[in-house]
């Protein structure tokens, strides 16, 4: 998925050299039938998968790592400018999460823990870079991320369980198509990949014991959704 998202950004960085160096006429001479300008509101459902890494920075239990996947929904909203066949926008959305998964480590005293990474909710800020054909518009996306996971750890042995809510800030690209089923209705799918790099957070169990993990999380989207597109011209 990431060699897709690499094609597809390198594919924007040459029709912009092709802007910059005096070609806009062919980049902007529109192929498109209608004008994607203007704010649109929208929503999307989806899918997210990715592996979830999870390192005792207190004792010497290493590292545990889990795939979480699990279905996201919510909402976007946008602004896009079309010169020619070229679309440059910006874009903020919002999705509710249920993403999670689940490993098992013993330790050395014998007993088993569950260790449970989860996203709540996951919120993108980006740039868009597209190129219109007929009612088609395909895209490329870059920007911020932000997230809000829960973290549990229950010891089945004893049944203590300790729990941390940790917010990250982290990188998103990705890419889609949109299509205009209207002049103010469009569908579109898109792939997001989100990258939040390791972080230090605290954790206590039921005995007030203090604990310091580290979490890496990588998350791969692929979402569906609508927009309606207000004052349209298209």
């Amino acid at each position: 998925m990431r060699g897709y998202v690499f094609k597809l950004l390198v594919s924007a960085a040459l029709v912009f050299v092709a802007f910059s160096d005096g070609h806009a006429a062919s980049v902007l001479s529109s192929t498109s039938v209608v004008n994607w300008t203007g704010f649109y509101i929208g929503a999307h459902v989806g899918f997210g998968q990715g592996p979830a890494t999870i390192t005792d920075t207190t004792t010497a239990n290493g590292s545990l790592t889990t795939t979480d996947k699990g279905f996201l929904g919510g909402g976007q909203i946008g602004y896009n400018r079309q010169l020619g066949s070229v679309v440059l926008g910006v874009e903020g959305d919002i999705s509710a999460a249920n993403i999670d998964g689940s490993t098992a480590i013993r330790d050395a005293n014998g007993d088993v823990s569950t260790s449970n990474p989860k996203l709540r909710w996951a919120s993108l800020v980006t740039g868009r870079f597209g190129y219109a054909m007929d009612r088609a518009l395909l895209y490329v996306k870059g920007g911020v991320a932000f997230a809000g996971f829960n973290y549990s750890a229950t010891d089945i042995t004893n049944g203590g369980v300790a729990r941390a809510n940790v917010d990250r800030v982290g990188a998103a690209v990705g890419g889609g198509i949109e299509y205009a089923l209207s002049p103010s209705w469009s569908a579109r799918a898109e792939y997001d990949y989100l990258n939040f790099a390791s972080r230090n957070f605290s954790i206590a169990d039921p005995t007030g014991a203090v604990g310091q993990l580290a979490l890496k999380q990588q998350l791969h989207q692929a979402k569906f959704g609508v927009n309606y597109h207000l004052g349209s011209s298209q």
